[in-house]
């Protein structure tokens, strides 16, 4: 009974202590002073917790590679450190050949990693319309780049996702939707790029669905994408569906419509 009671006091102590330990080393001025205090706690998930913390306050867009691993590597659990190298990938937007040093050291959110830097290089890609084919090459030679292997369903999935993420850009950055402006995307797909859209933290889904109808003046004063006549009918739908998951409290990601894919160009 006295050692049990000993050994209970002696783990209420560490605990006390390392509580002391940890608010101390997040509260420490100096980021980098504060990530050599997390080496004081007493078990390893502790100490990955507390660097990990302070190394995201240390890594700068501008981190060099030396620096970024300088940081991360100090990092004793491995999906904490795996952690810090994605963050800094994300923190630094890297793209092209840096991609391969830090995502390589991602663990677990390797892919994660990859994807990320895969979308960072899509939104820099134009495709004014009557353009679409040169666009979707330079789509397709990404996806080769960053995913070499992958098998053809995957990639034919993330293709057509890029496709209607830069379709969308068309009436994101001020034209009202209309589905010409969906070209090269059948009708499936072109709903999905307008459903996309407007599935980001910009609009104002609960204030546009608390409306008795969803119409264009509602829609546009929530932070959403308006419409043409012509347009009507898809935008109205995607509205619709919009609210009614809003309300049953059952939101979930846009839907790719897998029927309806395009093929990969050849």
């Amino acid at each position: 009974m006295g050692c049990q009671q000993t050994d209970t006091s002696k783990a209420n102590r560490n605990a006390a202590q390392d509580v002391g330990r940890y608010l101390a080393a997040l509260s420490a001025p100096d980021p980098a002073e504060g990530l050599t205090l997390c080496g004081a706690l007493s078990t390893t998930s502790l100490r990955g917790d507390c660097q990990a913390d302070l190394a995201e306050r240390l890594l700068q867009p501008d981190s060099t590679m030396a620096e970024v691993s300088a940081i991360c590597d100090r990092i004793e659990e491995n999906s904490w450190r795996s952690e810090c190298w994605f963050m800094a990938a994300d923190a630094r937007k890297v793209t092209g050949p840096m991609v391969w040093n830090a995502c390589e050291q991602a663990g677990q959110y390797r892919e994660f990693c990859f994807d990320h830097a895969l979308q960072r290089e899509l939104t820099e890609i134009a495709m004014p319309l009557g353009a679409e084919d040169a666009a979707q090459q330079t789509i397709l030679a990404l996806l080769d780049q960053y995913f070499p292997g992958e098998r053809e369903r995957t990639k034919q999935e993330r293709f057509n996702r890029a496709l209607a993420h830069r379709v969308g850009v068309r009436w994101r950055t001020g034209a009202d939707f209309e589905p010409t402006l969906c070209a090269p995307l059948p009708e499936p797909l072109c709903r999905f790029a307008y459903l996309h859209s407007v599935s980001s933290d910009d609009v104002d889904l609960a204030a546009i669905c608390a409306a008795e109808e969803q119409t264009v003046a509602v829609v546009t004063a929530g932070g959403g994408y308006g419409w043409t006549a012509d347009g009507a009918a898809v935008a109205t739908s995607v509205w619709a569906e919009l609210c009614d998951s809003l309300r049953s409290s059952q939101r979930s990601p846009p839907h790719l419509p897998r029927r309806f894919l395009l093929p990969l160009p050849r």
